[in-house]
């Protein structure tokens, strides 16, 4: 044996024994300051790409799998050497316990590559923890151009799927979109760094207002969140204490605690922290309820804490509601447990109330003892799994072993299982143990607005306080017949209900309003019609419900005239009559002469909106955001005043409609405008003297039969308008188009029209 081969064998077994002693060390050694000397000396940073590609011998049997291609997306990052030295120094000096904070965020460019996209962006690491940028895989966070972003959004967070439970982070946004949470959706996708394949990702859109208005809410909400912290100082942290609002951040308008938006987190934090009967009314004025079932029986199906008042804490403050609404993130699963209301205000304190506690337990019943939730949640975790399995399997760049991935999977797979076994079992035999621990609070005054200390009194105080309105039953407040002056802004108590008798008149005066946290009936009749008026020459304000979605308002054989909107305790209402996050049934009505945006606005409800009439509106006569149902049989006439303000007939967005039937004669703008993936079916209107007759944009797509576009400014257009949305479709067949100035525009090349030839156009 040569004496060049004996060296190559003494250096290389004591180079595999230098690692193999490095490795051991790292297991034993309790002494952190000292791994972390170990971790940051030069021989070993030098021997770490060696050793990392010595465990990977483990995965060789695995290496069949590179035979087979992927149906994930691929994106490619070029990033220059000299730019991920600058980020890579920045990091915390302490790979084990070190937290990710915003000193240590610093960004470069680099340049983004998918298959249809390609965009210079801003790029950085992300996750607190040190598992997201401690190994050669790392997570990041991508900032794109907002005039060109990126499948509609304006930020992305690349994680290491392993950190978000592989596709437990998809299962749990699946359960919290069907329980009708606001929620980002995440995807898998390759993504491969300066050429070199980095593996698979899960990518989940960054809170922003391009997120917030691709579901459909304002962009003047906020969602909320907290700073950064190192991991010393989080210890016995609340951060709901209003004491700690400078801690909080808003994600989305990066407001600071000087701001309207901050007053309202602060009201929240008071709220939170309010005497136990002050809590149990408000409840349902400050927070949405369906929102926060919704995520009482995900933290239960995943036995999770892991959000809680320290950590994971993001909130969703809706503009048009006032109201927050908790927002699942990284919720994760774990072995089944009790839900603990010690670790959560929102919890502790609405568990600790018996109506609240027996409502979250009837919904948790109905989701967990439907077979189909079960069946539909396995097949899901089971689709989304399979979608990765190969890409996982070939990924040599993450830090498990496959045989680790293998059994990770499968566990997390039994501890769904378990996870619904331990709760159906739990509900069948005594639900109540389902929740254990009790949350201590310090009881302190609340400082609210009025409008929420309203929300919060008794049926008795508010008919004390409001002449003209009377008690029906424990839950239901009338006012009517007869006519009646309104000059205070009536905010009825959050548990009750307003019957609006007919042959009512109210007068209303200047700016002045009827709040409902539920439902309104106003059921007149042909010969006993109701009105809603102003009091003098100023216009009142608006009819306003921020709803419930279990129940439906109900407005019939109704004259509004002269109204506005609400602008209060930073809520926005735009709707002479505005139903938010609710049901509606409105009919044989008439809406005139509106002074804000709307005459009629809904959002987040299914509507019946039949044989109307809307007249003279200042602006747009309907808007529909986040609707179902069906606009049939109105008449629209003069619809706006100005173009620069707008005046659409019926605008809709995010909304899924039949609309048919209606007349639309004289509107400055658009007859229909169909935005933000919408599909409706248009049959049989008659759209004429408007700017445009039909408008389809934003990744909508409009079915038109049966429907006559005469004598507008363009009579079928199709564009894009948002750069986060992508173009408008749609399809017109047996139509008549005439005396059009355009009969079609397609407004660029993301957008199209498909017409046959049973159309009749001059």
């Amino acid at each position: 044996m040569s004496s060049l081969r004996i060296h190559k064998i003494v250096f290389g077994t004591i180079f595999v024994s230098l690692l193999v002693g490095v490795s051991f060390l790292f297991l034993v050694i309790r002494n952190e300051s000292l791994k972390i000397s170990i971790f940051r000396h030069p021989l070993v940073q030098y021997t770490l790409p060696t050793y990392r590609s010595l465990r990977k011998i483990v995965d060789l049997p695995y290496a069949w799998y590179k035979v087979f291609g992927s149906n994930l997306p691929r994106y490619a990052i070029i990033l220059r050497a000299e730019d991920v030295a600058l980020m890579n120094a920045a990091l915390p000096k302490d790979n084990f316990k070190g937290r990710l904070t915003d000193e240590n965020k610093v960004k470069v460019k680099a340049d983004f590559f998918s298959l249809d996209y390609e965009e210079s962006i801003r790029i950085r690491y992300r996750g607190r923890g040190p598992n997201h940028w401690n190994a050669f895989k790392k997570s990041y966070h991508m900032d794109f151009p907002e005039n060109n972003p990126f499948n509609g959004y304006t930020a992305l967070k690349f994680v290491i799927p392993e950190d978000r439970s592989y596709a437990i982070e998809h299962l749990n946004a699946q359960r919290a979109q069907k329980l009708g949470m606001f929620v980002p959706t995440p995807w898998f996708s390759t993504l491969e760094i300066s050429e070199q394949n980095m593996g698979v990702y899960t990518i989940i859109p960054h809170w922003s207002t391009s997120l917030l208005e691709q579901n459909g809410f304002s962009e003047t909400s906020n969602i909320f969140g907290v700073i950064d912290f190192e991991l010393k100082d989080l210890k016995g942290r609340d951060f709901f204490d209003p004491s700690e609002l400078a801690f909080w951040e808003d994600y989305t308008r990066t407001a600071d605690t000087h701001t309207a938006d901050f007053d309202s987190l602060k009201e929240f934090l008071s709220f939170l922290n309010a005497p136990e009967e002050v809590y149990k009314n408000t409840l349902p004025a400050l927070v949405d309820m369906d929102a926060l079932y919704g995520w009482l029986i995900m933290n239960t199906l995943a036995s999770s804490s892991h959000q809680n008042a320290t950590v994971n804490i993001i909130l969703l403050r809706n503009a048009n509601t006032g109201k927050f609404h908790p927002v699942p993130w990284d919720i994760q699963i774990y072995t089944p447990r009790q839900l603990s209301l010690e670790f959560h205000p929102l919890i502790g304190r609405t568990l600790n109330i018996p109506e609240y506690r027996e409502e979250f337990l009837r919904r948790l019943k109905d989701y967990v003892l439907d077979q189909s939730n079960y069946d539909d949640d396995m097949a899901f975790y089971d689709a989304a799994t399979d979608s990765i399995h190969t890409e996982l399997m070939k990924d040599d760049a993450k830090a498990p072993l496959n045989f680790q991935v293998n059994k990770d999977i499968k566990r997390l797979y039994t501890l769904l299982q378990e996870n619904y076994m331990f709760v159906e079992d739990a509900l069948k035999e005594n639900p109540d143990e389902l929740l254990q621990g009790k949350f201590e609070t310090k009881q302190k005054p609340a400082v609210l607005s009025s409008i929420y200390k309203e929300a919060g009194q008794t049926i008795n105080e508010f008919v004390l306080r409001n002449p003209g309105f009377y008690k029906i039953d424990q839950t239901t407040i009338g006012i009517g017949p007869g006519a009646l002056t309104i000059t205070k802004t009536a905010v009825l108590p959050t548990n009750t209900t307003l019957t609006i008798q007919p042959g009512t008149t109210l007068l209303l005066g200047k700016d002045i309003s009827i709040v409902s946290w539920k439902n309104i009936t106003a059921a007149g009749s042909k010969q006993s019609p109701i009105k809603l008026l102003p009091l003098g020459a100023a216009p009142w304000g608006n009819i306003l419900i921020l709803g419930d979605r279990s129940v439906t308002s109900t407005f019939e054989y109704v004259t509004a005239r002269d109204g506005s909107g609400f602008h209060n305790s930073n809520i926005t209402a735009t709707g002479m009559i505005a139903i938010h996050n609710s049901n509606a049934i409105i009919k044989n009505s008439m809406f005139e002469s509106s002074l804000d945006d709307d005459a009629l606005n809904i959002k987040f409800g299914n509507v019946e909106i039949t044989n109307n009439a809307f007249l003279n509106t200042g602006s747009d006569a309907i808007d529909i955001d986040s609707g179902t149902g069906f606009i049939t049989s109105n008449t629209f006439k003069n619809i706006g005043k100005d173009i620069s303000v707008g005046g659409d007939a019926i605008d809709i967005s995010l909304s899924q409609l039949e609309i048919t039937n209606n007349i639309i004669d004289r509107c400055v703008d658009k007859g229909i405008s169909v935005g933000e993936r919408s599909s409706p079916t248009i049959d049989l209107n008659q759209i004429s003297n408007c700017g445009i007759g039909i408008s389809v944009k934003d990744l909508s797509r409009a079915v038109i039969t049966n429907t006559t576009l005469n004598s507008n400014g363009i009579g079928l257009e199709v564009k894009q308008k948002k750069p986060i949305f992508g173009g408008g479709h749609a399809m017109i067949t047996q139509s008549t188009l005439t005396n059009n100035g355009k009969n079609f525009f397609i407004a660029d090349g993301k957008s199209s029209i498909e017409e046959n030839s049973n159309l009749v156009e001059n």
